[in-house]
């Protein structure tokens, strides 16, 4: 068995330190500036790719999350009403919200009622959507992007101070901190007043549309709506699904059980709600694939020139080495070792910049972005170790197949005269 293992690895190991030699042997500093340049093309590639995938990734979670947090993965409300701007309401029995929750398949189930209420600026009045909220059924993203006070049960409160969320660009405009009391009016067939006390804000990154959420109690007085009466309920996925399975096992689960009159309701999915918000998305994808693709070549290129200059300042050991009897096979199998010395050094490289610019980016937001074109105030990075090492795989193959292919050029060196001792 000990015989079998040495007899695999011992031509590896002769071959890794031939190769070391040869890469130890003496070169023009004309020859080491050219290798530098090919490694800066991949460490420059590396970390394009690195970078560009990390903040797609980071888009499309933020951009995702904003959408979901206004539909959920899907939404369910009145058939044949524009979900957004809807009077009309559903009726969703306890027996359906209970269903619902009990499903594996889903995260959470909000059922909302939705409003728009005017906030008193110093000049003038500003309208805010309004999101009416039972006990803790609101979207994971409010919770998630809470960063002063407390999410309540909006089912539990004291009279004399109902709870009311906003978004941070409404509280930092305004001025509001947690504690102050805020009053909305409401323009029903005459002006009501109601006074809420503010017991958090999220992070809305500077969208001044994003709702404001309040007791579902309070809304369905102001409307004059019985219990059970909702404009739309949104469920969001759990497990990894996406919306479309998430939609087809609940008009599955929904017919079958007959817990509601499913042909009542519209249920469509967050994409189908918001298009212009998820095409946008997959365009993105289809630049990075782009820039991808390009920064590919753009480092094969590089090693391409590499390995000619590899071999162009080892003409003379090659020649020598097949006059001593080596095959191409071998001699390709050494430059091919010596190439990936190179390709290692400049994925690494790339790698500790990439997350080096992604660390500082995340830390202090060094890029800022108009947060009403891009649903965020700086450009989002996300740290995905599946991904890079997909992405570095990928280079290293994609790398090595150009090695590969280049080196066949070895086979037309000469071999050296024989050596003659005397």
């Amino acid at each position: 068995m000990l015989d079998a293992i040495i007899n695999i690895f011992s031509p590896m190991v002769s071959a890794l330190f031939i190769a070391s030699r040869l890469a130890r042997g003496k070169s023009s500093n004309r020859t080491d500036k050219l290798l530098w340049l090919s490694i800066s093309g991949i460490v420059i590639s590396t970390l394009v790719i690195l970078i560009s995938l990390s903040v797609i990734l980071g888009f499309k979670r933020q951009v995702s999350s904003v959408a979901y947090s206004q539909t959920g993965h899907i939404s369910l409300y009145p058939y044949g009403e524009n979900w957004l701007s809807t009077q009309q309401y559903i009726d969703a029995s306890p027996k359906l919200i209970d269903y619902l929750e009990q499903q594996p398949e889903i995260k959470s189930v909000s059922p909302l009622l939705q409003d728009i209420a005017l906030l008193k600026t110093k000049d003038d009045f500003k309208t805010i959507p309004l999101y009416g909220i039972e006990g803790n059924r609101y979207n994971p993203f409010f919770s998630q992007q809470l960063f002063l006070g407390r999410l309540p049960n909006f089912s539990q409160y004291d009279t004399s101070s109902v709870p009311l969320v906003l978004p941070s660009a409404v509280a930092n405009r305004l001025d509001y901190k947690v504690g102050d009391k805020v009053r909305l009016y409401f323009l029903t067939n005459r002006i009501k007043i109601r006074a809420f006390t503010l017991v958090g804000i999220y992070q809305s990154a500077g969208l001044s549309e994003m709702p404001a959420l309040c007791p579902h109690d309070v809304l369905q007085k102001i409307k004059g709506i019985n219990a059970g009466q909702y404009n739309r309920i949104a469920l969001t996925a759990a497990g990894g699904l996406n919306s479309t399975e998430l939609s087809s096992i609940t008009i599955s689960k929904l017919s079958q059980q007959q817990v509601a009159p499913i042909q009542n309701y519209g249920l469509s999915t967050a994409e189908e709600l918001m298009p212009d918000i998820f095409s946008w998305l997959s365009m993105l994808d289809s630049n990075v694939i782009f820039l991808i693709v390009v920064m590919l070549i753009i480092g094969a290129f590089t090693m391409i020139s590499g390995v000619i200059i590899i071999i162009l300042d080892k003409t003379a050991q090659i020649g020598i080495l097949k006059g001593l009897g080596a095959s191409n096979r071998l001699i390709r199998q050494l430059f091919t070792w010596i190439a990936l010395r190179f390709i290692m050094l400049g994925i690494i490289l790339g790698n500790v910049f990439a997350l080096l610019l992604i660390g500082l980016q995340y830390q202090f937001k060094l890029i800022p972005l108009n947060p009403e074109d891009y649903y965020m105030d700086s450009v989002p990075v996300v740290f995905d170790a599946w991904v890079w090492l997909a992405v570095n795989l990928g280079v290293v193959a994609t790398l090595l197949i150009v090695v590969l292919l280049t080196t066949r050029i070895i086979e037309s060196i000469k071999p050296s005269a024989p050596m003659k001792f005397e």
